[in-house]
Formats: C-alpha cells, structure tokens, sequence
C-alpha cells in the first residue's frame, strides 16, 4: 500500500465518521425541534381551552351540550360513566364536560373543538374556534 492510498483511505474514513457524527447531531437537532414544537402546541392548545371555557360556559345551550356528551362517547372521550355523571343544570353541565375533557388532554379536547364546530357552528364561529 503507497502512502497516496493511506491518506486516502484515512480521508474516506474521516469524511464517513463526520457525515455520521453531523447525520446524529441534525437527528437530535431535529427530535429536539419536534419536541419544543409539541410542547408550544401543546401550551398554546390548553391556553385556548382554558381562555374559550368561560365563554363556552356562559353561551352553550343545553341541547348542544347533550349532542356534544354524545359525540364524546361516541368518539371514545368520555366513557358511559363519565356521561352519566355530569351535573344537572347548564352551567354546571357545561363545566363538567370541559374539565372532563381538559383533564384528558390536548387530543381530547381537540375533538370536543371539533365536535363544537360540527354541532354548533354559530357558537364555534363566536368562540372563534373557526
């Protein structure tokens, strides 16, 4: 083997290690990204909850309310149970099923938006849900 070859060889292998070591660190650069956006999503998510329930609270009717307990359950939010257990009375209603809901996190509280804006597009629009 020449010294020409060596070198060579020597600067492949190096090339090979530093695309390897830079190829992890954009990695863990990369899950790291992920992860903060995930996070402010998820901040940003329980703030809008927690800002709309006062006036989800106050404006909901009691019908919409029996709809969105039911497309809850349907949806696999809130069990049988759960649905049973919420208070009498609008208001207190109302409460139960958003911390029910918020109690449960993001992806729950995602599709009691959801399932908001389908049933009362009106109220959703006054939320400023859509």
């Amino acid at each position: 083997m020449t010294e020409t070859t060596s070198k060579q060889n020597l600067t492949v292998a190096a090339c090979h290690w530093e695309k390897d070591v830079y190829g992890y660190m954009l990695f863990n650069v990369l899950q790291l990204i992920s992860y903060l956006a995930c996070k402010l999503m998820l901040a940003v998510h329980f703030s809008l909850v927690n800002v709309f329930r006062t006036q989800f609270v106050e404006r909901v009717s009691d019908p919409v309310l029996n709809q969105l307990l039911d497309k809850l359950l349907e949806r696999g939010v809130i069990t049988d149970g759960e649905m049973q257990s919420v208070r009498t009375g609008r208001a207190d209603k109302a409460r139960d099923v958003m911390d029910t809901v918020r109690r449960k996190g993001s992806a729950a509280s995602s599709v009691l938006i959801s399932a908001l804006c389908e049933v009362d597009p009106v109220l959703s629009r006054e939320l400023r849900l859509i």
